[in-house]
């Protein structure tokens, strides 16, 4: 499985917006908005609310684990908006 960050603190190179995409561990999307530069806000996408946290709490990321309820973590954390976005199948045959 990749890793999204090489170092325990997650930081990223400047960016205006940012879509990852690929098989990354579950707490990958937590990290990468709690690197968001300062100022920002980060939004996280998720179709199901109960998998995430399933996944999260299956994973026990241990650097979430010690650290994300202090410093600069917990207060990057507050500029962290989850939405919960329903996935829609749409069987469209015969569209010209």
């Amino acid at each position: 499985m990749a890793r999204m960050f090489s170092t325990p603190d997650p930081s990223l190179p400047p960016y205006i917006s940012l879509i990852v995409q690929g098989d990354y561990h579950p707490s990958a999307p937590i990290h990468m908005c709690l690197s968001v530069p300062t100022g920002a806000k980060a939004l996280l996408l998720s179709s199901a609310r109960q998998t995430l946290i399933r996944s999260l709490r299956e994973y026990n990321d241990e650097w979430l684990l010690t650290d994300s309820g202090t410093g600069n973590t917990c207060h990057s954390s507050s500029k962290v908006d989850i939405l919960l976005v329903p996935i829609f199948v749409c069987g469209c045959h015969g569209v010209t």
